[in-house]
């Protein structure tokens, strides 16, 4: 029954045709960045399939949102507002740039930020808002980017999950400041690793450049060349590059395929008398289903006695809350206790403690993410479904009637 254990880490190979197209890359040796065009080339889709004017590719997500941040050059410890649920690659490169993250709390039903959270988090201190689109919903980023632009604020979209998805007609990653998306195993098209921002910007395009090149001015003669402000080096590959470019093609059928499934899924949900419930979209939105968040309409008892049910009988294993079972500050040590790594940091002297997003914690208690990918077919959502409806069946609704 291993098919039905929850993981994101599934092989996506090569057709034999995609895997020949690699041939003049390996043949001409041109490994690196700046070696071959195919970077560039990849950049060039991605602006395209965003609907953007320009996009970096880098080594990763959370490389992403480091380079974004460094090109944007706020202001030393102001403050970022994201949300609790997400990886936390958004985070981390948050207190590496000797900034406050802050946390808003999320809505129940869509897992995404909550307008009125965030907007309750705003101070004089705060210069930037990371709208994150969980499991490739889309967040509420007409009323986000709203307050963005009443406040004066960077908004940045995390797309790493949300290849494809759409809110209002346009691809979610257009409507910020900047995009970011990932490229890592996981993901709807994938290099193994990598990311990608994505931007209108031109002057900040410049930036972001040299944001994921260690800040040198490549562009300029050998003898003029400079490292122009502090960061790393992000690097994409030509290798990775040539990897993703044949997968373009492949991404409006995968997105076809899941919200097939995923049509599915809703469908039976209903069956559930209110007990068990699916991640909500909002109106004018396209979700990209990357994963299939659950939850049930009770409390923590219920959702893991439903979840011994389903691994014990059918072999369903689902993943407990979302990646991690709490949200990101009771799970990462940097937030759980910021003096443990020194001093220095601008975001020292804050704490995190529970009940800092009440919401999100309890929906974690709640919540559970189903084995969700490409690979399934819609036999595979009828096994799983009859496997609820029996586990479902058994429970006592305790905390029914949310």
């Amino acid at each position: 029954m291993s098919k039905y254990r929850f993981s994101l880490q599934y092989p996506k190979p090569l057709t034999d045709e995609e895997f020949e197209s690699l041939r003049p890359l390996f043949t001409a040796g041109g490994f690196s960045r700046y070696a071959s065009g195919a970077a560039e080339e990849l950049e060039g889709m991605f602006a395209k399939f965003f609907g953007v004017k320009h996009a970096v590719a880098c080594s990763s997500g959370t490389a992403a949102i480091h380079a974004a941040l460094i090109a944007c050059d706020l202001p030393v410890g102001s403050e970022v507002i994201t949300t609790p649920i997400t990886d936390v690659g958004v985070v981390l490169p948050i207190i590496y740039q000797n900034l406050v993250p802050v946390f808003a709390d999320v809505d129940p039903t869509t897992f995404n930020l909550d307008a009125k959270s965030v907007e309750s988090r705003i101070t004089k201190n705060t210069s930037a808002i990371i709208a994150v689109h969980l499991a490739g919903n889309p967040a509420p980023i007409r009323e986000v980017k709203a307050l963005a632009d009443k406040h004066n604020l960077i908004l940045i979209e995390d797309c790493s999950q949300a290849h494809g998805a759409e809110y209002d007609g346009k691809r979610v990653g257009s409507m910020g400041k900047l995009g970011i998306a990932s490229l890592q195993q996981s993901k709807h098209i994938t290099s193994g690793e990598g990311g990608v921002i994505v931007t209108d910007d031109s002057a900040l395009f410049e930036r972001l450049k040299l944001s994921v090149d260690k800040g040198w001015t490549r562009f300029k003669s050998l003898r003029e060349r400079r490292y122009e402000f502090l960061s790393l080096n992000y690097r994409y590959t030509g290798i990775q590059a040539a990897v993703v470019i044949p997968q373009m093609k492949r991404v409006a059928g995968i997105l076809k395929k899941k919200r097939e499934l995923a049509a599915y899924l809703y469908k039976r949900a209903e069956e559930f008398g209110g007990l068990v419930g699916c991640q909500r979209t909002l109106a004018g939105t396209q979700h990209s289903y990357y994963s299939f968040p659950m939850y049930v309409n009770g409390d923590e008892a219920m959702r893991d006695a439903l979840m011994e049910m389903l691994a014990k009988d059918s072999g369903v294993e689902c993943a407990y809350g979302y990646a991690n079972p709490v949200p990101l500050y009771l799970c990462t040590a940097a937030l759980e206790n910021p003096k443990k790594f020194g001093r220095s940091f601008k975001y020292s002297d804050r704490s995190y403690p529970k009940g800092t997003c009440p919401a999100a914690e309890d929906l974690l208690n709640r919540s559970f993410l189903l084995p969700f990918n490409e690979k399934f077919e819609i036999s595979d959502m009828e096994y799983m479904m009859d496997a609820f409806a029996k586990a479902v069946a058994k429970l006592t609704p305790v905390g029914a009637g949310r």
